[in-house]
């Protein structure tokens, strides 16, 4: 067994050795197999990828082989020889000729016999390997029709670049061209048209504003020469440039711009303005603008010279408010000469007066540059030239002295004489009662034509205004007359009742008949009423109303006095506002009250019983007044009828109230109250 053993394990490690020698050669087959299946895959997906970008290399012929079909330009290849291989649809559509009637064949043999020397001088520049670009040439058509055709020939080159075939690439253009042409010859329209208007016409780039355009009209209005314009900034003439950049980012957003008013520069300086209108174009292939001009400077001259003049004319007005305020006529010639230079900027000014015999200018008022009162020296020297050159017909005229001077006196400015003046009539529908002179002592310039309407306009407001004042005047002096005769009217017509008065006082002492004797003293107190009216007038310093608080408290009075003692226990009360009637209303009115009054102290109170008389007096309604006179007497018998009594009291009370167009009622509810309305009357 020992023996066994040992050759055992020599066995197993033969067959060991044996078996990882064959598991060696079989993992190295096995690598040898992934290796070969290795190679077969790259050989596989290489081969894959070979027939991949044949198919695309196909598919790419095939596509191109469809665009050249489709394009709609004539696309041609040709041999060396110039003989046709392709001719594609649109070769086709330009020459007219199919496919088989050209391949293998020369396009020149087509061409008629003024064309072939053209073909062959195209060859020889494809041979020395020249491209031809958008060449253009006239070409016919199969029917006969000639064309014009855009052509880019260039040389097909083999492996060793040299020329071996010819592509040809053609456009009609005839259409084109032809539109171009239509184009030439409207640009030449327009720019004839553009050269003839008086309209400024400039096109100048975009960004930087060089003019690229200008017709004459431009050179007109700039006073410069075209040639000078052209190149350069169209700023240069713009009175301030970024109003150019104002229209250029306005353009750039709305890509036009309509009546933009602006001011420009002369070529000497001199402001012009003008309206402009801009678009944006394209002018030889550059971003440009088109902008027309049209000159407004006359415009605006008179557009500011109204908006001078009604600036003068609101000043002139404000003038003639302050100088209706004054009543004296040296206030208004001292303060119309000092306003004038104030409000209307006038350098110096004076107001001649014409002398009572109208011969003769003299000097009055005046200021001289500063607004001082100026001295007489002036005045006469001013006055000189122009007493002779006066004419009633004549509203204004120019003065040009030339013997103007300015010296320097003890530091002040001293101006002798007179540059340029404009004189202005001062005229009242009486006729001229003199000149306003204002002149222009610095500027030696004639006053702005603004400043000459606004003068003419003062003086001729300041006419009205003395000519008004005068009026007044005589008017004020005329009612002062009248007042003082109508006050004399008023003072002698009560005098004349106070003689009534006396006269019945007189006839009194002679009457017995206690009847008579009562008539007689009630006509006196009516008397008294009336001249009462009168007294009050010619006291008040209206002489058209009356203050009738005052009337009433003085008429009550005195019939309180006549009727004493029988009234010496009776309380008089007034209640009477603020009111005043006219002579028309108060009359009547007070005769009423008269009457009221002397009946209600005669009946309403006796046995000298202690009572109170109201009366009272207001404004009631719009254009109404109220009146009664009441008591709280015995009252009245309920079977009296007011519209049917005897008394001529009464009736002279119905009468009176009628005649002042109110109505009289009575109220018998507590004592006696009579109530009058009427209307308000105005005095004349």
């Amino acid at each position: 067994m020992k023996n066994v053993f040992p050759s055992l394990l020599k066995l197993l490690a033969l067959a060991r050795h044996h078996l990882d020698r064959a598991l060696a050669q079989a993992r190295a087959e096995i690598a040898k197999r992934k290796k070969v299946e290795t190679d077969l895959q790259v050989a596989l997906h290489a081969a894959l990828e070979r027939e991949q970008v044949l198919i695309r290399a196909q598919e790419s012929r095939a596509h191109l082989a469809a665009i050249v079909e489709s394009s709609e330009d004539a696309i041609i290849s040709q041999d060396i020889e110039t003989r046709i291989l392709s001719w594609n649809a649109g070769a086709e559509r330009l020459y007219g000729y199919t496919a088989e009637e050209m391949i293998g064949r020369r396009l020149t043999d087509k061409f008629p016999p003024e064309q072939q020397a053209e073909g062959k001088q195209i060859h020889e520049r494809i041979l020395r390997g020249e491209s031809l670009k958008n060449y253009e040439t006239a070409r016919r058509h199969k029917d006969g029709k000639e064309m014009i055709v855009s052509m880019s020939v260039s040389p097909i080159r083999d492996m060793d670049g040299k020329p071996s075939g010819i592509s040809v690439i053609a456009r009609d253009i005839t259409e084109h061209r032809q539109l171009e042409n239509r184009w030439r010859e409207s640009e030449a329209r327009l720019r004839a048209i553009a050269e003839a208007t008086p309209i400024p016409i400039i096109i100048n780039t975009l960004d930087e504003g060089i003019t690229r355009y200008g017709n004459p009209a431009l050179a007109d209005m700039i006073g410069s020469p075209l040639e000078k314009l052209i190149g350069n900034r169209a700023a240069d003439f713009y009175m301030y440039p970024s109003e150019r950049v104002e229209i250029i980012n306005h353009l750039k957003t709305h890509r036009s711009l309509r009546n933009y008013e602006l001011p420009l520069k002369r070529a000497d300086g001199t402001l012009l303005w003008a309206s402009l209108s801009s678009e944006l174009i394209t002018f030889n292939d550059e971003d440009c603008v088109l902008t027309g001009f049209y000159d407004i400077t006359e415009r605006k001259r008179v557009e500011e010279r109204e908006r001078a003049i009604t600036q003068g004319l609101r000043a002139v007005l404000d003038v003639a408010d302050e100088l209706l305020d004054y009543d004296d006529l040296d206030t208004i010639y001292r303060r119309a000469v000092e306003l004038a230079r104030e409000k209307l900027n006038v350098e110096r000014c004076a107001i001649f007066l014409l002398d009572p015999f109208k011969e003769h200018l003299w000097g009055t008022y005046g200021t001289n540059i500063r607004g001082e009162t100026t001295d007489e020296r002036w005045l006469q020297i001013s006055a000189a030239p122009h007493t002779q050159k006066f004419e009633a017909s004549n509203l204004m005229w120019h003065t040009q002295l030339e013997n103007e001077q300015t010296t320097m006196e003890d530091g002040r400015l001293k101006v002798i004489g007179v540059g340029w003046a404009v004189n202005t009539v001062i005229r009242t529908t009486a006729g001229p009662l003199g000149v306003f002179i204002n002149d222009a002592a610095i500027t030696r310039a004639p006053l702005d034509e603004a400043a000459q309407e606004s003068v003419a306009v003062y003086c001729s407001l300041l006419g009205h205004i003395i000519e008004r004042k005068m009026t007044e005047k005589t008017i004020q002096e005329s009612l002062k007359e009248k007042e003082v005769l109508i006050k004399e009217v008023h003072h002698r017509v009560k005098n004349n009742m106070q003689v009534i008065v006396s006269m019945i006082n007189l006839q009194l002492e002679h009457i017995t008949d206690p009847k008579a004797l009562e008539i007689f003293r009630h006509t006196q107190y009516r008397v008294r009423a009336m001249a009462l009216v009168h007294e009050k007038l010619y006291q008040s310093n209206n002489l058209a109303q009356i203050d009738f608080r005052d009337y009433i408290e003085h008429l009550a009075s005195s019939l309180f006095h006549s009727y004493s003692p029988h009234t010496s226990q009776v309380t008089l009360r007034v209640d009477i506002g603020d009111v005043a009637l006219s002579v028309d209303s108060a009359i009547p009115c007070g005769l009423i009250v008269n009457e009221l009054i002397s009946n209600t102290l005669k009946y309403a109170f006796p046995d000298n019983r202690q009572d109170e008389l109201i009366v009272r007096l207001r404004e009631a309604d719009s254009g109404w007044i109220e009146m009664s006179v009441e008591d709280d007497g015995v009252g009245l018998p309920d079977e009296l009828d007011l519209h049917h009594t005897d008394s001529l009291g009464m009736q002279l009370v119905h009468s009176l109230a009628k005649q002042i167009g109110g109505t009289l009622n009575l109220d018998r509810d507590h004592g006696t109250k009579f109530m009058l309305r009427f209307p308000i009357r105005t005095g004349k």
